[in-house]
């Protein structure tokens, strides 16, 4: 059984990063209690790495700096920083692989990123072939979506993925029991398959 949680958590990009997380935790991960204030953890961050996009997930957090890298901190149970290891990270840590990224989605067990050449790669749970690469084995690093399908954008959800193409065209993979990837079953999909258009 996967870990739930409830949490809020708010990254500001300046100079400096300011975290705040505030929640209710049953694997007890957080200081917090629920009727706490938020914790507050300031890191000075612009000497060393400038993020322009950053996605909060469940334990975890991803930012592509503007060098096009992706770092991850956080939670690594399952690999979801995507560093090879299942260690947890008080701070950044490179994504394996020296993939260029522009926009990355990091969702409760799995992240998932879209590169400087529109491919998606996706890392870490597999369980549900959210990742997309044909297996339902996990991936501590990233692996190719899909067989080099080319998408300009990746939404990362609990136990599926949707991307959109340059050319405005959905595709979803992964778990599919409430209809979820938009195909017209509820089949589940180890690779992207088109969203259907409307009945």
């Amino acid at each position: 059984m996967r870990p739930r949680s409830l949490f809020a958590s708010v990254l500001l990009l300046a100079p400096v990063v300011l975290v705040a997380a505030l929640g209710c935790r049953e694997d007890a991960q957080s200081p917090t209690a629920p009727e706490s204030e938020p914790a507050l953890a300031t890191t000075a961050t612009s000497a060393v790495l400038s993020f322009r996009q950053v996605s909060a997930g469940e334990d975890h957090t991803c930012g592509v700096t503007t060098a096009d890298r992706v770092y991850c901190w956080g939670r690594n149970l399952f690999g979801q920083l995507g560093d090879g290891t299942t260690t947890n990270r008080l701070t950044p840590v490179a994504v394996a692989g020296g993939v260029r990224f522009r926009h990355i989605s990091a969702a409760s067990h799995h992240t998932c990123g879209v590169t400087t050449d529109d491919r998606a790669f996706c890392w870490e749970w597999n369980y549900y072939a959210q990742l997309g690469d044909g297996t339902t084995t996990d991936r501590r690093t990233p692996v190719l979506v899909g067989n080099g399908l080319v998408l300009a954008q990746v939404g990362a959800g609990l136990e599926h993925t949707c991307g959109a193409t340059p050319e405005n065209r959905a595709y979803c993979w992964g778990t599919n029991e409430w209809g979820q990837l938009g195909d017209g079953t509820t089949t589940r999909r180890l690779r992207p398959v088109a969203v259907a258009g409307p009945m």
